[in-house]
Formats: structure tokens, C-alpha cells, sequence
């Protein structure tokens, strides 16, 4: 079949000379010299045992079906060995099972460039099942978020495109995915650098469904987070519920965060039946109106307003690749800057010179009488011993010269007629005594204008520590409802609106208050605050 390739040339590494693609900005060497590659797992007890022939040779991780491990036949050739963690009840289910997993096999719709091709499935020890893959790619986009943050926008458009078309190859085998995340999605590079996207894992779910065994047991927060709005409801699925995932997993690559602020799998599979999505500017990431607007289809909660296929959305992900950064100017004060750049090579900065203790408290608003420093009592014991003599002999001498003054008083001298004369021009002052000079535009300057928002806020403080959460809220609402507000203040109406449900007994809106305002904090200590509130409602 055709393959498709990235869009713009590929560089080569500077210190190997191997081409590669940049997923950082300003890179010049590849992932293995730049040592970004992924660290070895640690060692499991079942490594080089044999299943069915196949050697163990190191595991890669587990998810909600299967443990996957990189294994080797007995050619030496790479495969990838799904141990399944259903068991089979009966010998009925293992002969469906294989009757499942050898027609997913032999489909020609799954022989496809994105899709890493089931090979043959098998049981082990009577009752294990098990699924074996090619390889899916050197890494994975898990990998990539991991060391990166996010992604290029084009570069994760094209890795979308390209999944989206072997889901497209997969759906018309009657194949649904149903697990799709960012450790299920491989990525490889072909020796002239090109990137392919690789499905994995993609006929697991579908195979134990047919034979009954897919449902059960604690949904790991890693599915949970891309589970689509009917199969979180319990719903039938079709090719439509795959793409909203993707949707999920694209609006992951571009912004670095989820669309939802669950916290645990049961919040986000409400999140996913009841709430909307968040948009990609409310995470930060400004794009092309046009990428805003496809990403709400696919996070449509109705499957009617999503893409009617794969390769409708990987045409529609390629047309606006090359614009998908062109994002509209913005005036707002309440515009987020963007939380998670793609990550550049670190520059060498110069040392931070830490702040004085007793100037950070004073700039957070600590006033509290401190006890004499160090140089004053230096200062009062460099005193000489013999300054009371001297005090002593400073009395005696003004009392005299106030005795002189009223003898004076008592025997005034005679007055001499005065005698006209010009006005003695009169002593300059001393530096010191002379007012500072003001200038005449310090004159025209007005004062500076106080904050219309810190009486609301500081009233709304009081009344919650009050125990009146009620009038605090009245307060806070009015704020909030202001057209014009900075996003300092925004974010921290929204905590305090969170505070004041949450010490009326409401955890529920206390809980959505606080993550309306981790959205707009940039302090990392104040969002780990609202974090440990958070985990306190629970």
C-alpha cells in the first residue's frame, strides 16, 4: 500500500549524521545523541521464559486488557506478546476466542502501513490467553509527551492524520479499537527519516468482546481518560467513539493537558457523559479558528456531530496542518499564555541571586515587629564607659546657661535708636533642610489608581472566615460577572468561590471552582494549594 509522509524535509543529526525529525525547537541532533530516548524498565521475574514458543525478553508495560512484552521467536525476529488478563472459564470460550482472534488475523483491512499487524494468538497453561503483534515503532506518543510536553502542531496533526487512517482501515474490517491512547500509539522512523504512526494494539478489545470477557474489573485511570461519552455511559459504540478519542489524544498532543479536569476515573467518565470539553485557548494553546472548531466535533458528546469517518478527518487534519498555528490576535486581558511550550534545548543561564528572607516577607505583606537587629546591639555595646560623666557635665552646663538667660530677662539694657538698613539676605538653608524638588510632570502625574477588585475580594475574605459563605458568594459573583478583569484577579475570585462553597458543605461546586481557577493560576506554589484543596474534598 502507499505510504504517506511528514510534511517539510528532515534535517540530519549533527554529531551522526542520521536523519531524524525535531520534536524540539532549535534541535539539531537526534533523539538518541540528544539521549532523549526512553530508560529502560526494570527487570521482571518473567523475562527470558518462553510462551508458545516465544522468548520474554523485556516487558513494555500494562494497560486495560493485556500486559505487553517485547518478545522473540525462534528466528530471532522482534514481535510484541499481549499476556491478556482475562483467563478462559471453559473450553468453549477458548475455541471461540481462537476462532475470533484467527479471523481478526487474516483481515486484509488490518495489513495496513499505521497499523501494527496482529499475527496469531494462542493460550498458554491451559487457560491464558495471549495475542502476538509486529512491532510497533522504536517509541511511543506516550513517550513523546513525557520528554516533551506536547508537540508541534504539524508534526501531531500528521501523527493524527495517519492514525486516523489506520483506524478508518480497521473499522471497515468491523474492528473497533476502544482503547486508544497515547501509549497505544507507536511511532517509527523509516532510514530517510520519515515518521510513521502505528496503532497497537488494535484487535484486543475487539476479540475479547466477541467472546464476552471484555467487561470487568477497575477501569485504569489511563483508559478512563479517553473513553468516548457512550461507552462511559454504557452505550453501544461504533468507528465514531474511536475518533473521539483521537480527539482526546490530539487535544492532548497539542496542549500538553487533557480536556477534562477529573481527577480520578469516576470524574472523568462524568466528565465525558455530562461536561464540555475544555477549548484548546482555554488550555493555552492559540490555533487556527478552523482546528478550534474541528477538535469540538470530535469531542462532540452526540457521535452524529463527529467526523462520519477516518479518512474524512485525516483529509481534514492535513488541509489545516499548515495553518494550524495562524491563530488570531487577541486583546483580552483574560487571555492565558501558553502553560506548556514545546520543551528547547536549555540555555545557559546566569545564577540567581536568592532573595533576603525579611524582603520576601515584607513583599508578601508580613508586618510584624522584629526584635532589634544585630547592629543595634553592637552599636549599644560599642557605647565608651565613660559617657554618663560626659551626660552629667552636658546637664550642669545647660542649667547654667538657662540661669544666665533669666538674669538677662530680669535687667534688660537700654534700647539704642534703630537705624534703617537692607534686609540681610537671609542664610541658605542646609541640603538637608530643603524639600525635594518636584518636578512638573511629577506635579501633573495623578495618583495611582487603587484596585476596584481587593475591597470585593477582601470583604468576600472576611465574610468566609466569618462562617458567611453565603454573602460571600453575592460578593464574589458580582466580580466575576465584571466584563473587564485581570486574570490575577479572576483566578483568585474563582479560589475564594471554592472556598466559600466549600465551608457551606458543597464540595461539588467547590470542586469546580477551584479547577476554573488552576486554569488560571501560573504560580506553581498556588496551584499546588488549590491541588491539595482539591484532594482534600474527596
Amino acid at each position: 500500500m502507499e505510504t504517506r509522509t511528514s510534511f517539510g524535509a528532515s534535517p540530519t543529526c549533527a554529531s551522526c549524521g542520521a536523519p531524524f525529525v525535531p520534536a524540539l525547537a532549535g534541535q539539531t541532533l537526534c533523539d538518541k545523541c540528544q539521549e532523549l530516548t526512553t530508560p529502560e524498565p526494570p527487570a521482571s521475574p518473567l523475562e527470558q521464559a518462553e510462551v508458545a514458543g516465544y522468548r520474554l525478553l523485556r516487558e513494555l508495560g500494562g494497560g486495560r486488557f493485556s500486559i505487553s512484552w517485547l518478545a522473540q521467536d525462534a528466528q530471532g525476529r522482534s514481535v510484541v506478546l499481549k499476556l491478556l488478563r482475562r483467563y478462559a472459564p471453559d473450553p468453549n470460550t477458548v475455541q471461540r476466542f481462537l476462532a475470533e482472534a484467527q479471523r481478526a488475523c487474516g483481515a486484509p483491512e488490518l495489513d495496513h502501513p499505521h497499523i501494527a499487524r496482529p499475527l496469531e494468538a494462542g493460550v498458554h497453561l491451559v487457560s491464558a490467553f495471549f495475542l502476538i503483534y509486529a512491532s510497533g515503532g522504536e517509541t511511543t506518543l506516550a513517550d513523546e509527551l513525557r520528554h516533551r510536553g506536547r508537540l508541534q502542531s504539524g508534526r501531531a496533526l500528521e501523527l493524527c492524520a495517519q492514525s486516523a487512517e489506520g483506524l478508518a482501515s480497521a473499522h471497515r474490517a468491523g474492528v473497533l479499537h476502544l482503547d486508544l491512547k497515547p501509549a497505544n500509539l507507536g511511532v517509527s522512523r523509516a532510514a530517510d527519516g520519515v515518521e510513521q504512526a502505528l496503532l497497537l494494539d488494535v484487535v484486543t478489545s475487539h476479540v475479547l468482546g466477541k467472546i464476552g470477557l471484555r467487561g470487568g474489573g477497575a477501569l485504569p485511570l489511563s483508559t478512563a481518560a479517553y473513553i468516548s461519552p457512550e461507552e462511559a455511559a454504557a452505550k453501544p459504540t461504533d468507528a465514531r467513539s474511536d475518533l473521539y478519542s483521537l480527539g482526546v489524544l490530539l487535544f492532548q498532543l497539542l496542549s500538553g493537558r487533557l480536556p477534562f479536569m477529573g481527577g480520578n476515573a469516576e470524574e472523568l467518565l462524568r466528565d465525558h457523559r455530562e461536561r464540555p470539553p475544555l477549548r484548546l485557548r482555554d488550555a493555552g494553546k492559540r490555533v487556527h479558528p478552523e482546528l478550534e472548531v474541528l477538535i469540538a466535533r470530535l469531542l462532540a458528546k452526540d457521535p452524529a456531530l463527529r467526523p462520519s469517518s477516518g479518512d474524512e478527518l485525516a483529509v481534514m487534519l492535513r488541509a489545516l496542518a499548515p495553518v494550524a498555528d495562524s491563530a488570531p490576535e487577541e486583546n483580552s486581558e483574560d487571555a492565558i499564555d501558553d502553560p506548556v511550550p514545546v520543551v528547547e534545548l536549555p540555555p545557559g543561564e546566569p545564577p540567581v541571586t536568592p532573595l533576603d528572607p525579611e524582603l520576601v516577607r515584607a513583599m508578601m505583606g508580613e508586618v510584624t515587629p522584629a526584635a532589634h537587629s544585630t547592629d543595634e546591639t553592637r552599636a549599644r555595646r560599642a557605647l565608651p564607659s565613660w559617657w554618663p560623666i560626659a551626660a552629667a557635665a552636658a546637664v550642669v552646663i545647660a542649667f547654667t546657661v538657662l540661669l544666665f538667660a533669666r538674669s538677662r530677662n530680669r535687667h534688660p539694657p537700654a534700647r539704642r535708636p534703630t537705624v534703617a538698613t537692607a534686609p540681610a539676605p537671609s542664610a541658605a538653608p542646609s541640603r538637608a533642610e530643603m524639600p525635594p524638588e518636584t518636578s512638573a510632570a511629577e506635579k501633573a502625574r495623578p495618583p495611582p489608581p487603587q484596585n476596584p477588585s481587593a475591597k470585593i475580594l477582601a470583604r468576600a475574605q472576611r465574610a468566609i472566615r466569618t462562617g458567611h459563605p453565603a454573602a460571600a458568594q453575592t460578593a464574589l459573583q458580582q466580580l466575576l460577572a465584571r466584563p473587564v478583569l485581570s486574570k490575577r484577579d479572576r483566578a483568585r475570585a474563582s479560589k475564594m468561590m471554592g472556598d466559600a462553597f466549600a465551608r457551606g458543605g458543597d464540595k461539588q461546586r467547590a470542586a469546580e471552582w477551584y479547577r476554573k481557577s488552576l486554569r488560571l493560576i501560573d504560580d506553581s506554589a498556588e496551584r499546588a494549594k488549590v491541588v491539595k484543596l482539591l484532594q482534600a474534598l474527596r
